[in-house]
């Protein structure tokens, strides 16, 4: 009976409980998408759950002490079968009062996200959903002593409920960067595209308009990186037109090191698509958003309908 019952947890695999501090589900599923990547056999097991108890959106002070509370009372109910935890919330709600709650390991995204930057790159920058928000992430970032390598904190002006449109918060996320002149400096910017489009036009337009120096290059996939990239301060990457070709391995190499000597890099989800599903792109993972592929996303784009931004009417994207 005793071997019987080794036998049994030794296959039964803890469970890495990833939690997402909000009530909203799409938030969820996003978290699970993101996570299949790390699914594996004979991997341990990954589990992303809704708090239901929280808000909509971890957006305030308020809305991070009201699921401290909570929150510890859903480890101590999971913490049997649990490897680890994550609290999936840039705020990181409740992360030491958690810590105290279990022995086992508790990572918070902020945190974690923050000092895994710091192994790229001599600074990081964030870029919050709320200008609200920015002073309760000032105030983490202080505890942790990297007030002086933090670069930036821009807002991208949506709430939670609103990052369900990933086309909307991804445009918003480039305008925060490059269009908000209080948020950066005049950049070099090395542009690299595969194929010359009227975006591009207007997207190289409105950096210049910025006042940032502008290099394009391309195709992208064919173009040989080097001892150049010294001359610049951030490259953005768009291939969403030939995500079929890859760039060189060399090439991707060089961009892995310009960031983690300190340069910007900016892509977009086609390079999860080129290495989830076509098997490229594979030298550079720390520069590549995860989640799957793209299929979904893609389908039935002919029938669109595209909706004006109120207050991005010029925005290039």
């Amino acid at each position: 009976m005793i071997w019987a019952r080794m036998q049994n947890e030794q296959r039964e695999m803890p469970t890495i409980y990833v939690i997402n501090p909000n009530s909203s589900e799409h938030v969820t599923v996003g978290i699970d998408q993101a996570l299949e990547p790390l699914r594996m056999a004979g991997g341990p097991t990954f589990k992303a759950l809704t708090f239901k108890e929280g808000p909509p959106g971890i957006q305030t002070q308020r809305d991070v002490d009201g699921v401290i509370a909570p929150l510890c009372a859903r480890v101590r109910e999971l913490d049997h079968s649990a490897a680890a935890f994550v609290i999936a919330c840039f705020s990181d709600p409740g992360l030491h009062s958690v810590r105290e709650t279990t022995i086992k390991p508790v990572l918070g995204i902020m945190e974690s996200g923050i000092l895994t930057a710091l192994t790229l790159g001599q600074k990081f920058g964030v870029i919050a959903i709320l200008a609200g928000s920015i002073p309760r992430h000032l105030r983490a970032i202080g505890a942790m002593g990297l007030t002086d390598r933090l670069a930036a904190e821009v807002p991208v002006g949506l709430p939670v409920v609103e990052l369900v449109d990933e086309a909307k918060t991804f445009h918003r996320m480039v305008a925060a960067v490059f269009m908000n002149p209080s948020s950066a400096e005049a950049a070099r910017v090395l542009l690299m595209v595969d194929q010359q489009t009227d975006d591009i036009t207007a997207l190289e337009g409105a950096l210049r308009a910025a006042g940032h120096t502008v290099t394009k290059v391309g195709p992208e996939f064919s173009y040989s990186l080097g001892s150049t990239l010294s001359n610049y301060d951030v490259v953005v990457h768009m291939n969403g037109a030939t995500p079929d070709q890859s760039m060189s391995t060399t090439t991707q190499q060089a961009l892995v090191q310009f960031v983690r000597n300190g340069g910007g890099f900016i892509g977009a989800q086609w390079l999860g698509f080129e290495e989830s599903s076509n098997g490229t792109q594979v030298n550079m993972p720390d520069l590549v958003l995860m989640g799957g592929t793209f299929d979904a996303y893609l389908d039935g784009c002919e029938n669109c309908t595209l909706s004006v931004i109120t207050g991005l009417e010029g925005h290039p994207c």
